[in-house]
């Protein structure tokens, strides 16, 4: 029996494998930034405008208004970038029912 050469196949998985890890990292890390940010720069503008006598109902409803906004924003964001990973995702083979085989 010949001898087979894994060299560019074990290469071709190693490429795979590591495109695959990088996807599902920036894929974590946009995930995790859309869904923290607003709550996080909404935390330090609440602490800003509590520390500031000058703040009033007005301000405070100006910068709620932003932060939907922004918020409204990275939820369309999110949602495209959802899309776009079911879109790339393959559908699931359909299943055989046993009977009929």
């Amino acid at each position: 029996m010949p001898k087979v050469d894994y060299t560019a196949l074990n290469a071709a998985v190693e490429a795979a494998t590591a495109a695959v890890t990088k996807v599902e990292t920036v894929g974590g890390s946009a995930v995790e930034l859309i869904t923290q940010f607003s709550s996080l720069l909404l935390a330090e503008v609440t602490k800003a405008l509590d520390a500031d006598n000058l703040a009033d109902q007005n301000t405070i409803n100006a910068v709620t208004e932003v932060f939907n906004t922004v918020t409204a924003r990275a939820v369309a964001s999110s949602d495209k970038l959802a899309a776009a990973v079911l879109a790339g995702t393959p559908s699931a083979p359909p299943v055989e029912n046993p009977q009929t085989v």
